[in-house]
């Protein structure tokens, strides 16, 4: 009798580890999100039993689009979430180059107002001075927006950072010649790790907002 009773326990206790199992959240979603090029969107789908047919979802609007990929989805007895990474304007193909230039204009200027503020602690202060900073930030900004056309991810992301770093550095020693290399060095690596940082958080606050519909 206790045979049975232990191999019932361990039938029981398989499955209520595998529900909860289930029901943790897939880590990768906490991680991936999609480039600044693209529009995320996050839908959710629920069933009526554990492991059973869908039977409420609002993803058919982003899976049955051609403008729009599955970048990671998490799930749970009862239903989950899915996070789709869509092209600007996917709702309307027209406005797609306008928000594209729109998105892209955000970016930089987002990038130069966490910048330039550093440049000017660490005293680059003059006119020509700072028109070179923001002519390199352009051009990396622009670069980096290119690529993300492409590639994705924290890999891609963290590599794209160490060049931008490296492409800063030469571009400004090159041109503001007799300025201290070290410390055109520190300034950039610093500037750059600011708006890295804060960069992440302001997209992962405007991924919150607009997944719930706060801003488009």
């Amino acid at each position: 009798m206790k045979k049975y009773l232990f191999v019932l326990f361990l039938i029981l206790g398989l499955f209520v580890s595998s529900l909860v199992l289930a029901d943790l959240i897939n880590p990768d979603y906490l991680i991936k999100h999609c480039p600044p090029s693209k529009i995320q969107r996050e839908c959710f789908y629920s069933t009526d039993l554990p492991f059973g047919p869908t039977t409420k979802s609002n993803c058919g609007l982003y899976k049955n689009n051609s403008l729009c990929k599955l970048l990671v989805s998490t799930g749970s007895s009862f239903g989950g979430q899915e996070r789709y990474c869509c092209e600007p304007g996917f709702e309307n193909p027209s406005f797609l180059f306008m928000s594209q230039i729109k998105r892209f204009g955000l970016t930089l200027l987002l990038t130069l107002l966490l910048e330039i503020p550093v440049f000017w602690l660490f005293g680059f202060r003059k006119k020509r001075e700072l028109l070179i900073i923001i002519l390199a930030n352009v051009i990396s900004v622009s670069t980096f927006y290119i690529a993300s056309f492409w590639f994705s991810g924290f890999l891609f992301v963290l590599i794209s950072e160490l060049i931008i770093i490296i492409f800063e550095i030469i571009f400004l020693v090159k041109i503001l010649k007799g300025v201290n290399i070290k410390k055109i060095i520190l300034a950039t690596l610093v500037a750059n790790l600011i708006s890295a940082i804060i960069g992440v958080v302001l997209i992962h606050l405007i991924d919150f907002l607009t997944t719930f519909g706060i801003i488009r």
